[in-house]
């Protein structure tokens, strides 16, 4: 298995000279450090308020994860991940009502007729 550094130098071209400098490499993953961390706590921030904020949901998510792991400690292993499906509607709801990402919205100004626009495309 490669380290992530490893698959960089390698999907960058390797040694050949072709690919990333060391000080691009470097950037490079401290940018999705940075960035992955943010976004992630922001997402998971806002489960955790969900799940409080409906007891039942909750609930559902516990007796998945209870019906997954039981008793044990051990650590969540990708196996894992088909089976928490009730877990995984709840993320993307989530998701989908407190994107952790800005997006803009753009304002039309003008009204478009599509069919004059799709003859002057032809």
């Amino acid at each position: 298995m490669q380290s992530f550094l490893d698959l960089l130098v390698t999907l960058s071209g390797g040694n050949t000279g072709g690919g990333y400098t060391d000080i691009e490499l470097r950037e490079e993953v401290i940018t999705l450090t940075i960035a992955g961390t943010d976004t992630s706590a922001v997402a998971i921030g806002y489960v955790f308020k969900l799940l409080a904020k409906y007891p039942d949901v909750q609930e559902k998510v516990y007796q998945e994860l209870c019906k997954v792991f039981g008793d044990s400690n051990r650590p969540v292993v990708k196996e894992d991940l088909p089976k928490l499906q009730y877990l995984e509607r709840v993320v993307k709801e989530t998701l989908r009502l407190f994107p952790p990402v800005a997006f803009i919205i753009r304002k039309v100004l003008n009204d478009i007729a599509l069919r004059k626009l799709m003859n002057t495309l032809k």
